[in-house]
């Protein structure tokens, strides 16, 4: 259980997960001292965790690749999650179960390498013949929305959200897709190794003070400074706070593919996205083939409902997944600087790299 207190300094961290411990007891209205406190006394229950930073893929000049792998055996379901471990972009993966048994697993690619990819993901289902594959690629339109504890009601120990009159929303909602971010990916000749290990160390973890990685990377003060702030302003998209959902009921997770449906609905489903996020953690993202995937990482089950009996109504043809977003079974991966290199300014897109020692490591290894 927590308190109202609780409760509140929880809420603060939601929108702002680095917050100085001054500006939290300003918010609080409490002394720096007793904001202090008790931020550290929730962080050794566990309520509050390490924040998550998110790399901008776009920025980075990336794209992402949804890949779902049918699988028929636990031999299977454990060399791919090894493969995903080995392959050096590989950006997510969670198992999951529906119509049989799957593992969803995301890279973030530079775009030369979707070939290359495409010719992995061959290679893999020759060698393990009962392993089936969809692979989706992202048009670049991709919307998110995170908890929002405003929704929920500590003394009823309730989510509040009414999913009838979000639905209700959606007819308002423009019939096509705004234009594109037309934003350039940051120049990549401008990073140095030395910038993407930091900015490793921040998906790692966000709160890592200036200080260490002055140490770590020995940088002078100003140096480190300079680098930290030009980082997260270029680089990272977002950064997530982490909480103990179980004391929030948001224990579920979901995951629906919605092929070939209506592009209208699609777009509106988009637009409402944008427009009026649900207070729940969700990813969509529109597909090259006007295809969707629809996930929430953090649902109530009440909720969780809900959401299908909402999706049910606007596509009536799709599949859907549970996740399993336990310890182990869903790991996000940190930025790996490795995949660039630094003598051309560009990733690693070589046959060698991308397929050939992954594979040659993965069955070492099996």
């Amino acid at each position: 259980m927590i308190t109202p207190e609780d409760y509140q300094i929880i809420l603060q961290l939601e929108s702002n997960p680095l917050l100085p411990y001054s500006d939290l007891a300003n918010e609080l209205g409490v002394s720096w001292p007793t904001a202090k406190k008790r931020l550290t006394d929730l962080k050794s229950r566990g309520v509050i965790r390490t924040p998550v930073a998110i790399y901008d893929i776009r920025a980075l000049g990336l794209q992402r690749l949804s890949i779902m792998w049918s699988i028929k055996t636990v031999d299977d379901l454990l060399l791919l999650e090894k493969f995903c471990d080995i392959h050096p972009y590989t950006h997510y993966r969670a198992r999951g179960y529906g119509n049989g048994y799957v593992l969803f697993a995301q890279f973030d690619v530079p775009h030369d390498i979707i070939p290359l990819m495409n010719e992995l993901i061959e290679t893999l289902e020759k060698e393990n013949d009962s392993v089936s594959t969809d692979l989706f690629q992202s048009s670049g339109y991709r919307a998110e929305s995170f908890s929002n504890l405003r929704f929920y009601n500590l003394n009823q120990n309730m989510w509040t959200f009414d999913w009838t009159s979000w639905l209700e929303l959606i007819d308002n909602q423009p019939d096509n897709l705004p234009p594109q971010d037309d934003s350039k990916p940051t120049e990549l000749s401008e990073w140095t190794r030395i910038d993407f290990e930091i900015l490793r160390e921040l998906t790692k973890d966000p709160e890592i003070k200036q200080s260490e990685l002055m140490r770590k990377f020995n940088l002078t003060r100003t140096n480190t400074h300079v680098r930290y702030n030009t980082i997260f302003d270029k680089l990272i998209s977002s950064v997530r706070c982490r909480f103990d959902r179980i004391l929030f009921n948001l224990v579920n997770a979901r995951l629906f593919w919605i092929p070939h449906s209506k592009e209208k609905k699609i777009n509106q489903l988009y637009n409402l996205m944008k427009a009026s996020p649900p207070p729940f953690n969700f990813g969509m993202d529109i597909l090259e083939e006007k295809g969707l995937l629809f996930w929430g990482v953090a649902l109530p089950t009440f909720h969780e409902h809900q959401l299908a009996s909402s999706i049910w109504k606007l596509f009536q043809d799709f599949n859907t997944y549970t996740l399993d977003t336990s310890i182990d079974r869903s790991i996000v991966y940190w930025f790996y600087p490795a995949n660039f290199d630094f003598d051309t300014h560009y990733w690693k897109i070589d046959r060698e790299y991308v397929v050939e020692k992954p594979l040659e490591e993965l069955y070492q290894i099996k």
